[in-house]
């Protein structure tokens, strides 16, 4: 039987490798399969017993390590040799996929110029997304008119972003106020906190909400 995704949707959750608990936002859920192999469960909707480790490769390595899935799952589980790296494209794809949910109900503003523009409104903007790959110059452009809009820098390329909307070149993006931006955030904050890369946020970091903190630190 396929597990509910509202189920205990607002509980914390405890970590199998620290034992800190803390919002479920920031913690990634892994069951076994059926042949005993430790897969992760982005969704949090596969049946099955599940086990939560802090969003953070160093803490999910030293679950790997200590054995904490055998013993949690109580049974022999196999860890993936990739399980690492695959975790990071997992939460990549999840906040990718969040863009481009964003971009479908019309809540995303693409381009230097809309950006601009849309900045000068009233509504404003809730976040605002730069490739990797995107220039110094426009870069710092941006962080002049945008200090109170929270900026997420340099974790997406834009080839990684361009594919996520649909296509073009995507280089800068902005999400307007609402439940796009708030569920974008959440799933960019979990793929930074794994990568325990803070540097990420740019130059606006400061405006980072409190409850998205790393609960493993």
């Amino acid at each position: 039987m396929k597990r509910s995704c509202d189920t205990e949707r607002r509980q914390n959750r405890r970590c199998i490798a620290t034992g800190k608990t803390g919002d479920k936002d920031n913690f990634v859920r892994f069951v076994l399969s059926p042949d005993g192999i430790v897969t992760p469960d982005y969704s949090e909707c596969l049946p099955g017993r599940g086990a939560w480790v802090c969003a953070d490769q160093t803490v999910l390595a030293s679950a790997i390590e200590s054995r904490a899935f055998s013993k949690s799952f109580q049974s022999d589980a196999t860890v993936p040799s990739d399980l690492l790296d695959s975790v990071d494209c997992g939460l990549t794809s999840a906040a990718l996929s969040a863009l481009g949910l964003a971009r479908k109900a019309g809540d995303l503003v693409l381009g230097f110029d809309g950006i601009i523009r849309q900045l000068k409104r009233k509504t404003g903007l809730a976040i605002l997304v730069m490739a990797s790959d995107a220039s110094a110059n426009g870069r710092r452009q941006l962080y002049k008119v945008s200090k109170n809009v929270l900026t997420i820098a340099e974790i997406f390329t834009l080839d990684q972003m361009s594919r996520a909307v649909g296509g073009g070149n995507v280089v800068y993006a902005g999400l307007l106020p609402g439940h796009s931006a708030s569920r974008f955030s959440k799933l960019s904050y979990r793929l930074i906190n794994y990568r325990s890369g803070n540097a990420a946020f740019g130059q606006n970091a400061g405006s980072r909400p409190q409850h998205h903190t790393d609960v493993c630190q």
